[in-house]
């Protein structure tokens, strides 16, 4: 398409969107619209930028994913007020090491899916940064030791970097850096130097017979850890260590048991273990009683030991889609309950009258549960009730018991 005649001439204009509108080619006189704020260029076919782009003084957020850009475009550098730069999916392979230093207000830089090799040294410049995005840079081999100079860097993506081996030791100056993402990255070893940081790493392999990375047990200050669906078979003993650790996701993983001491994770709060074989590993789990938020969905459970009326500081419950018959009564005792989750147990044929205890209790779900027939009167005592799921299930009435709840129950025949 041809752009509108007489856009450029709108010196007020403080937001532009020309997101796909497959142009080839952006005018001279954009350098005209000097009170512009946002340029969004997305999705269009443009190979490089008019030299004027960097009149736009008062630019904060300049988009232009998606676009066949090779170098940055030299105009930008002079944008100096610009705090959001995003170029993902060009083919940029490179960047200017003197100019990026330039962008000193910069505090989320996007270039993921390009061709980098590497990064300039003058990216260390760009003090206000928070936000990195290296994500799908698949010829990226290394990153400067002035990275560590970013002091404001709050979150690294480096996702799918496939030939990165290792991370920098500078990145422990990174005081405020609490999020590390390194996905499918060919990153193996987490240096000693950084175990004094406080991280958040999320690892995603999709490898078989993966080994953990190095390091990461020794990470004391640790509050988040995801290794979903990387497909290990056991956790070392060193998870101990981690004694900050607030956040745990196992999901999709062959766990046939635990460490004993993963009781050690006294800060724990919020564990998922979904899609496993966890049932000889609940044993330990049920002993951390700081637990706010516990997902066991789909893990071929066949009965619920007493102790889960340990996890007294619980408010989520998540049990879906396991093959247990019955509660123990215990789960009475789960005083701060605010949702319980048993959907999809096609095994369960009664709730323990203690189900009527739990008086923080907003939804309990029951659907696909096909041969459960009935809800205990002691329901009535749910205060706080406000949805009782049952769809697809083989409860049919409301008991005479509950009319007064009886708005809140779910049907779906």
């Amino acid at each position: 398409m041809t752009l509108p005649e007489g856009i450029f001439k709108i010196t007020n204009l403080e937001r532009l969107s020309l997101y796909c509108c497959g142009i080839n080619s952006i005018p001279k006189e954009i350098g005209n619209l000097k009170n512009l704020k946002y340029l969004d260029l997305t999705g269009n076919n443009l190979k490089k930028l008019p030299k004027k782009i960097g009149n736009l003084k008062n630019l904060k957020e300049l988009t232009l994913t998606y676009n066949k850009i090779t170098t940055l475009p030299e105009g930008i550098f002079k944008i100096t007020n610009l705090e959001r730069l995003s170029l993902d999916y060009c083919d940029i392979s490179s960047i200017s090491n003197y100019e990026i230093e330039n962008l000193k207000n910069l505090k989320y830089l996007s270039l993921r899916d390009n061709n980098l090799e590497e990064l300039p040294k003058t990216i260390g410049n760009l003090k206000n940064l928070i936000e990195l995005n290296l994500n799908s840079n698949e010829r990226l081999a290394s990153l400067p030791e002035e990275i560590g100079n970013l002091k404001n860097l709050e979150i690294l993506s480096l996702d799918y970097t496939t030939i990165l081996t290792s991370i920098p030791c500078t990145c422990k100056n990174l005081k405020n850096f609490d999020h590390l993402e390194l996905r499918s990255s060919n990153v193996t070893t987490v240096p000693d130097c950084l175990r004094e940081i406080k991280l958040s790493f999320s690892f995603v392999y999709f490898d078989e017979g993966m080994t953990l990375p190095e390091g990461i047990f020794k990470i004391t200050n640790l509050e988040r850890l995801s290794l979903y669906g990387c497909d290990i078979s056991s956790i070392p003993k060193e998870i101990g260590n981690l004694k900050n650790l607030k956040y745990l996701d196992l999901t999709g993983n062959n766990l046939k048991k635990l460490p004993k001491t993963i009781t050690n994770l006294k800060n724990l709060k919020e564990l998922t273990l979904s899609d496993g074989k966890v049932t000889p590993l609940l044993e330990g789990i049920l002993k951390i009683t700081n637990l706010e938020k516990l997902s066991l969905e789909s893990c071929g459970i066949s009965s619920i030991p007493k102790e889960i009326g340990n996890l007294k500081n619980l408010k989520y419950l998540s049990l879906k889609g396991n093959k247990f018959e019955e509660l123990p009564k215990t789960i009475g005792n789960l005083k701060n309950l605010i949702e319980l989750d048993l959907a999809i147990n096609k095994r369960l044929a009664s709730l323990p009258e203690e189900i009527g205890n739990l008086k923080s209790l907003e939804i309990l779900s029951l659907d696909y549960t096909t041969i459960l027939t009935s809800i205990p009167c002691t329901c009535k005592n749910l205060k706080n009730l406000d949805s009782l799921e049952l769809r697809n299930s083989n409860v049919k009435t409301v008991p005479d018991c509950l009319k007064e709840i009886s708005d809140k129950f779910i049907f779906d025949y």
